[in-house]
């Protein structure tokens, strides 16, 4: 579970902040029962990556030999393809939650969808087919 948060957490940070509306999205979704671990631990992970990033990516065309290896570093222990793929469908929404999808963001989404050989096109039929929570379900009337 920490590996999957890590991964999540990484897309979260990208950007140098953790944006509230990106933090509402996952509780929306239920992310964290999702990757198994509880929301505390989840915040205590998402914040020590932050630190370590530091605006690792902010303002970068593209990734260096030494930002594809930290990320690499942090991807590869999510071995199943499952899980990739749920990691893969709550980074989709993560880096879309605040309306604009910014330069570090897509750098860290396309490397991971590269790193594990998905495409967008996989990505999106399974968050089509990703069922939501029932919280997160509108009321009828």
């Amino acid at each position: 579970p920490e590996a999957l948060a890590r991964a999540v957490a990484l897309a979260l940070t990208a950007d140098d902040a953790i944006d509230e509306r990106e933090l509402g999205l996952l509780d929306q979704l239920d992310a964290c029962a999702r990757m198994g671990l509880p929301g505390w631990v989840f915040e205590q992970i998402a914040k020590g990556l932050h630190g370590q990033l530091q605006g690792r990516f902010i303002d970068k065309p593209w990734l260096s030999l030494a930002d594809t290896e930290l990320l690499d570093e942090l991807l590869d222990p999510v071995r199943s393809r499952d899980k990739r793929l749920l990691v893969c469908r709550l980074v989709a929404g993560v880096i879309t939650a605040d309306g604009e999808v910014c330069s570090a963001e897509r750098l860290v989404y396309e490397h991971m969808l590269m790193r594990w050989k998905f495409t967008r096109a996989e990505i999106a039929a399974a968050i089509r087919a990703m069922p939501v929570p029932t919280a997160a379900m509108p009321l009828q009337g």
